[in-house]
C-alpha cells in the first residue's frame, strides 16, 4: 500500500486513489509502515513508486508538508508558473545574502521558488529537466557524488525520447523526458538572434561536454 499524509496547518485532508496506487491522505496514529519517506518532492515520489513496485507487500508512507493538489491548473499549464511563485505551493526561499559570484556584495539574496506541493519542484519548474553542470557535483567534493558517479543513476532513471547522445542519457528508465512539443516563430527568431550574435546553439543542456 502506498499512503500519502499531507500535513496542512496541523490537520490531515482525505482523498482516494488514482493511477493504480491508493493515495490515502489520512493515516491513523497506530498505523505501521515499512518505509517512511519525509517530504513528498520529486525524488521521494519516484522512490515511493519504486518501493511499491519492488516490494509490493510493504507499506510506504510519504509525508508532505505542502498541498496535495499536484493536478492544480497552474501546475498543468507551464505558462502559468508565475502564478505559483510566492504562493501557498511555494516554500519561497531566498539564498544567503553573503557574497556570491557575479552579484553585488550588498545584495539581499536571490529568490528561489521551491515546490511546496506533492511532487515538489517538478510542479513549479515549467516541466524543465535540468541536472545542472558536471562542475556542480565535482565542486561539492562529496564521496559518491562526483559527476562521473551520479551520471549512471541519471541514465538509469531516464527514458529520453529526444534522440540525444546515449553518453549522457538513458532510454529505458521510468522517468520520461520529451523534447519541447510546441514552439512559436518567436522562439526560432530568438535562437537565431543568439546564433547571429556569436553564441553557440545547444540542443541539450544536460550534455556535459557542452557548457551551460
Amino acid at each position: 500500500m502506498f499512503a500519502v499524509a499531507t500535513l496542512i496547518r496541523g490537520s490531515v485532508s482525505k482523498s482516494l486513489g488514482q493511477r493504480g496506487f491508493e493515495r490515502l491522505l489520512s493515516t491513523s496514529s497506530n498505523s505501521s509502515y515499512k518505509y517512511i519517506l519525509v517530504g513528498g518532492g520529486t525524488a521521494s515520489c519516484v522512490l515511493a513508486k519504486r518501493l511499491v513496485k519492488e516490494d509490493p507487500g510493504s507499506k510506504v508512507l510519504v509525508l508532505e508538508a505542502g498541498s496535495p493538489d499536484f493536478e492544480h491548473k497552474y501546475i498543468k499549464i507551464p505558462s502559468a508558473v508565475v502564478r505559483l511563485f510566492k504562493s501557498d505551493m511555494d516554500w519561497d526561499f531566498t539564498s544567503s545574502s553573503q557574497s556570491e559570484k557575479g552579484l553585488d556584495p550588498n545584495h539581499e539574496g536571490v529568490y528561489l521558488c521551491r515546490g511546496k506541493v506533492l511532487g515538489g519542484s517538478s510542479c513549479t519548474n515549467v516541466l524543465l529537466y535540468n541536472r545542472g553542470s558536471a562542475g556542480d557535483y565535482d565542486n561539492w567534493k562529496v564521496p559518491g557524488w562526483s559527476s562521473s558517479e551520479v551520471l549512471k543513476y541519471f541514465k538509469k532513471s531516464e527514458n529520453n525520447h529526444a534522440g540525444v547522445d546515449d553518453k549522457f542519457h538513458g532510454k529505458s528508465g521510468p522517468f520520461n523526458v520529451d523534447p519541447v512539443q510546441y514552439t512559436t516563430e518567436l522562439t526560432s527568431t530568438f535562437l537565431d538572434a543568439g546564433a547571429a550574435a556569436g553564441y553557440s546553439r545547444n540542443n541539450d543542456f544536460n550534455d556535459w561536454d557542452k557548457g551551460q
